[in-house]
């Protein structure tokens, strides 16, 4: 007898294909078929497609533990803000999105509702080898016009970060560059090199 995850994995893989074969898939049928999946994947909506990419692996949540831990360093984190990590997010009435990490401020937590409305002020994406490149700058655009303030692509592999203050306004971080989330915040700050520590 199949066990309960393989059967949830075989059904999203079958709506997967589906969807990308143009069946239209409703937000509520994606909800009910990609909320509680357990197959190490994390599925977005994007206008009535499943799109599919690997959730953080153990590795990669090393860095998600060094940023948490910069954050509750921050004023923002002692004001009520929250550093959330792959929840949903509607960037229009056409996408939702699982950014890995976002801090909303203290005004938008008291906001959140089941909509998934509220806009998170900064997000960050670990870039896994298999991300395609067009995918990272077309969800990038989007964060811009739904609202983020600024984005960071991690990647851990090469570790450097892309820090996003606009589509067009980008610092590499590498080494002894530190990263900023301005202007969200001027204390949630890091070197790259310490950023990557734990990772080498």
């Amino acid at each position: 007898m199949a066990s309960i995850g393989k059967v949830q994995t075989q059904q999203a893989e079958e709506v997967t294909t589906e969807v990308q074969g143009h069946r239209y898939i409703t937000l509520e049928n994606f909800y009910n078929e990609f909320n509680d999946t357990d197959d190490a994947y994390k599925y977005e909506w994007n206008d009535g497609v499943v799109e599919k990419s690997p959730s953080m692996n153990q590795f990669q949540s090393l860095i998600n533990n060094v940023l948490l831990r910069l954050f509750f360093q921050t004023k923002m984190a002692q004001e009520g803000s929250v550093f959330n990590i792959e929840t949903d997010m509607r960037t229009s009435q056409f996408q939702l999105r699982r950014p890995d990490l976002a801090i909303y401020s203290a005004k938008q937590k008291a906001n959140f509702s089941k909509e998934n409305t509220e806009i998170a002020q900064w997000v960050g994406e670990v870039i896994s080898p298999s991300d395609k490149s067009s995918h990272i700058h077309t969800k990038l655009v989007e964060y811009f016009r739904a609202g983020v303030k600024c984005v960071w692509h991690i990647f851990p592999e090469l570790q450097q970060v892309y820090v996003y203050t606009a589509i067009d306004k980008v610092t590499i971080c590498q080494g002894k560059t530190v990263c900023e989330a301005i202007p969200v915040s001027d204390e949630f700050r890091i070197s790259a090199k310490d950023l990557f520590a734990d990772l080498n």
